[in-house]
């Protein structure tokens, strides 16, 4: 019981009554004895609770803990070992060998054996089952409880689940395996060294083309095999990489088990822990001789072919796959009166016209992203500031894939044919001029010819018709049959006129696929090949993926060749910068529509102009207009004009689709 003492605090004291009798074996008196045993108490609760809080960790501790004799009798295992097991302890004392891995057992029995005996058991990895018949990897510790005469009394056992542990250090063990078997199999020279650069493990490869079996020696002495001219340089190169800790690579020759120097790329890289200090160096040697011979050969045929290059009576140049020059010949060069560096970044500007700039760097941009070839006519300045004609072309070079990798083009200096061409072109359209005169006074005679004759007879019988009605009395009978033969001759007349009329619209033309687009560059092409016309932009707007068109190009091609040279001349005197636009687009109604738009003066009668010889220029015939829109209406399509709402003129063509062709 517990007694309140005089400063107020329990304390737990024991007590015990004995009784006093008399000889009868009457009670007489009670003594009583108490004594003080508070703080055996409080010891005997401590250690209730530490057996408590031991029997709570036994049972919640994450691994088997277990108690046997030394005949191997299981006198105690926690729940955590009964859950795994699926048995009490009792079960698992009726024979617990049975439940280590049959491979496992001996060795564990040896180890029980030893430990019985006096020894020391040392911590163990072996398989035990559970109760699901799945076995798993435990790591072993066992104590030794002794008596004061030493002998084992009991043994105590801890057993953590290492299964995982054991698997992740066999997958790394076989992991290590394949890799040491790669490595030895690779068709390189592999080695390690410490972090002081010294070489300690080598590949199989290694030891088979520059070196000794590696079991019988403690270093590679990778040195001795260097050529002696390059020893000592390589030997400060790695000792550089090594101090400074930085990548590696270098070529150098080797002296090779076949009594051969060959030559050798080098490369290495620092392996670092956490903290950043190397642990090891790697390295690869890979054999480079047969790369070295190539690139010796590709040398020597790199500098005869320059030498050709700059011999050959052409302008040559090379380019990247972007555009920029990686190449310019000796006579390039020479006739530029520039250096290699003046025609990189779009330094070739200077050497070109300024009035064929523009067009040039468009044609040769289109080129580099599309891959299609290059050509251009130009003029480039020579070094002496003289301007001459070229016609520059490139081609591309593609790899194995298609894929660009350098284009090469020349420049041609075609100045004298250029002035032979504009001298014939001039000659040959004085020609054309006279030709259409002559053409235009013979088909006047012709036509003259045609019509007199019925025309005549028509004079004389109005004549006769009038002479008989002027009689007295009117002679109405011979009137009427003047009047008859008027129109019998009227008719004639007529008809001459629609047969001269059907000649200019016959359609013998041949008609197939074209492309609108390219007819229309070709139109322009030739246009300013006349240096008066030359002086004129001309911008071209087309639709994307314009389809086909059902044409002759050639007479479509003249109808375009026709208006361009109108509205080129038609801003030949005006007080704006001339500017000629020519746009081409599907229009909702299944025809292509193309616009040659000018800023000029516009026209007074939009739809008189296109009358036959109806002529606003001063030295025009006026039929130009007239067989345009004959042509384009052979076409099925339509021609006409019309003022612009500030200043000048657009002259529409609408050519019809095929009818198998959508616009949409």
């Amino acid at each position: 019981m517990r007694i309140r003492g005089a400063d107020g605090n329990y304390r737990w004291f024991a007590a015990r009554s004995y009784p006093i009798r008399d000889a009868s074996g009457r009670l007489e008196r009670w003594i009583n004895i108490n004594w003080d045993i508070d703080d055996r108490k409080k010891a005997e609760q401590q250690i209730g609770d530490q057996l408590t809080q031991l029997n709570l960790l036994g049972e919640r501790f994450p691994g088997f803990l277990w108690k046997a004799l030394p005949d191997g009798r299981v006198t105690y295992i926690n729940s955590y070992c009964e859950d795994y097991l699926g048995m009490t302890a009792e079960e698992a004392a009726a024979d617990w060998g049975r439940l280590i891995h049959p491979d496992d057992r001996d060795e564990v029995m040896r180890r029980w054996t030893i430990l019985v005996n006096g020894g020391q058991w040392h911590d163990h990895v072996h398989r035990l089952v559970g109760k699901d018949g799945q076995y798993r990897w435990f790591q072993s510790r066992i104590t030794a409880i002794r008596d004061e005469s030493g002998k084992v009394v009991a043994l105590h056992g801890l057993m953590m689940d290492a299964h995982e542990m054991v698997s992740a250090k066999s997958a790394v063990t076989r992991e290590e395996k394949q890799l040491r078997r790669l490595v030895d199999a690779m068709p390189a020279m592999i080695w390690r060294a410490d972090p002081t650069g010294r070489i300690d493990r080598w590949n199989r490869t290694m030891i088979e083309t520059i070196g000794k079996p590696w079991d019988t020696s403690a270093s590679f002495d990778l040195m001795s095999k260097i050529e002696s001219a390059q020893a000592e340089d390589v030997k400060g190169r790695w000792a550089k990489s090594v101090r400074l800790g930085i990548p590696y690579e270098d070529t150098y020759r080797i002296l090779g088990n076949d009594g051969k120097y060959h030559w050798h790329l080098v490369r290495a890289q620092a392996i670092r822990d956490d903290g950043g200090n190397i642990i090891n160096w790697y390295g690869v040697h890979t054999d480079i001789d047969a790369l070295k011979e190539a690139e010796s050969f590709l040398q020597t045929r790199e500098h005869q072919l320059l030498g050709i290059i700059d011999t050959v009576p052409s302008m040559l140049w090379a380019s990247a796959p972007t555009g920029e020059a990686t190449h310019i010949s000796r006579r390039l060069l020479e006739f530029s009166g520039c250096s290699m560096e003046d025609f990189l970044d779009l330094g070739w500007e200077k050497l070109l016209h300024p009035d064929d700039f523009e067009y040039t760097a468009k044609a040769f941009f289109r080129s580099i992203q599309t891959g299609e070839s290059f050509s251009s006519v130009h003029r480039l300045r020579r070094a002496d500031g003289e301007y001459r004609w070229h016609h520059s072309m490139g081609e591309p070079l593609r790899d194995s894939h298609g894929m660009i990798i350098q284009w090469y083009g020349l420049s041609v200096d075609i100045d004298e044919r250029k002035r032979a061409e504009d001298h014939l072109r001039e000659t040959r359209a004085k020609l054309n001029k006279a030709s259409k005169i002559a053409m235009v006074a013979e088909l006047s005679a012709s036509i003259a010819h045609e019509l007199n004759q019925p025309l005549m007879s028509v004079m004389a019988n109005a004549q006769a018709s009038k002479r008989w009605l002027a009689a007295t009395p009117p002679n109405l009978e011979e009137a009427a049959a003047s009047i008859d033969r008027i129109v019998r001759d009227a008719r004639s007349a007529d008809q001459t006129m629609q047969n001269i009329r059907a000649i200019f619209k016959r359609e013998s033309f041949e008609r197939k696929d074209a492309n609108l687009p390219e007819i229309i560059n070709e139109a322009v092409r030739l246009v300013q090949e006349d240096p008066n016309k030359r002086r004129v932009p001309v911008q071209s707007v087309f639709q994307e993926a314009l389809p086909l068109v059902f044409v002759d190009p050639l007479l479509i091609q003249e109808v375009f060749i026709n208006l361009i040279c109108n509205a080129i001349e038609a801003m030949g005197t005006g007080p704006r910068e001339p500017l000629l636009t020519i746009k081409a687009a599907i229009s909702d109604d299944q025809e292509v529509a193309i616009e040659v738009i000018d800023n000029g003066p516009g026209v007074e009668d939009p739809e008189k102009i296109f009358d036959a010889f109806v002529t606003t220029k001063g030295k025009g015939m006026g039929i130009g207009l007239a067989v345009s829109r004959s042509i384009v209406e052979a076409h099925e399509g339509g021609l006409w004009a019309a003022n612009n709402s500030d200043f000048g003129a657009t002259f529409t063509v609408r050519i019809p689709l095929p009818k198998t062709v959508s616009a949409f």
